[in-house]
């Protein structure tokens, strides 16, 4: 029973730390962040993190393996698992679901700039493991980009890569550059998620570059 305990007691303490480590690292990058840091936010003592995690590094790459697993659990919900078949209806709710969740996990956008400034040196050491190997929403956009032109629903430039990217960028850099935004009095984050009016313009604008 008191092993049950340590055990519950320890895995409550290593989320708390992965939770602190995430604004930390977010705030900081991991060059900026100090494992000082993170024990204060955590309200721990320095000493309590290296129980749980060898090094700054290792807990670091769990940081960025735990939002990637949100990032899945987040966009492919039930929901989407509904409608099959439906490419146009899967790349809307995809690119909906895509954009909910940047805008309620600020931390995420904030770490991923992080990484983009780094070449995403520490993403591409979690390739080894399964879930990270390749980012699932970007895997299924694309699959379900491709099987919308073998139906006749988007045109053939819907497979190139270029425009591909371009769809991302169009969602993911109104988070990076919404202090862009901010200045010209545009709450991007607060549109996104309160407004569908908001998310379906955004959505429409990458459906031009692919409907036929």
């Amino acid at each position: 029973m008191k092993a049950k305990k340590l055990s519950r007691k320890g895995t409550i303490m290593r989320s708390r730390i992965i939770h602190a480590a995430m604004k930390v690292f977010a705030a900081y990058g991991f060059k900026g962040a100090s494992t000082s840091i993170i024990a204060k936010e955590a309200g721990i003592e320095s000493s309590h993190i290296f129980i749980y995690f060898k090094s700054k590094k290792e807990l670091y790459l769990t940081v960025l393996e735990k939002f990637t697993k949100d990032q899945h659990k987040f966009i492919f919900n039930p929901y989407y698992f509904s409608i099959k078949n439906d490419p146009e209806l899967q790349v809307r709710t995809l690119l909906s679901n895509w954009i909910l969740f940047l805008a309620h996990n600020p931390d995420y956008l904030r770490l991923y700039r992080w990484e983009i400034s780094n070449g995403n040196s520490f993403l591409l050491q979690l390739k080894s493991k399964p879930l990270i190997s390749k980012d699932p929403f970007t895997v299924e956009l694309y699959k379900v980009l491709c099987e919308g032109v073998d139906k006749g629903v988007f045109n053939p430039t819907a497979k190139r890569v270029e425009t591909f990217v371009s769809l991302n960028n169009i969602c993911f850099g109104l988070f990076v550059r919404m202090e862009f935004f901010q200045e010209l009095g545009l709450d991007v984050v607060k549109l996104a998620k309160a407004d569908a009016n908001y998310r379906n313009y955004i959505i429409d604008l990458c459906l031009k570059l692919v409907k036929c």
